[in-house]
């Protein structure tokens, strides 16, 4: 009996330190896309506290892994309306100009 406990404990502490560690790869949310997908026009007002909290003008859908910045009320529209390729395709291009942006 002393042995199961003790093996439920050590399994319990093992738990809250994996838990308390948080994520390995230093990232703690979607990677976002200053770029509208639509038009490719840059988006620059926009703000992230340190807490990563977001606050922008600009409307945002995640996809995927990717949470995106749109420059109207009617590219997002027209970003659901596309093929899944075609979606792949204008984050793909999005993301280029974000990282040329960046340099």
């Amino acid at each position: 009996m002393k042995q199961k406990l003790a093996f439920c404990a050590a399994l319990a502490l093992m738990s809250g330190i994996t838990a308390l560690a948080g994520p390995t790869n230093g990232k703690t949310g979607p990677i976002d896309v200053w770029t509208c997908p639509m038009t490719g026009a840059p988006l620059p007002d926009h703000h992230v506290d340190a807490r990563g909290v977001l606050y922008s003008k600009y409307k945002s859908v995640p996809f995927g892994k990717y949470r995106l910045h749109f420059c109207c009320g009617n590219c997002p529209k027209a970003f659901a309306k596309l093929s899944e390729k075609a979606k792949q395709a204008k984050v793909a291009s999005a993301l280029k100009k974000d990282k040329a942006a960046a340099k």
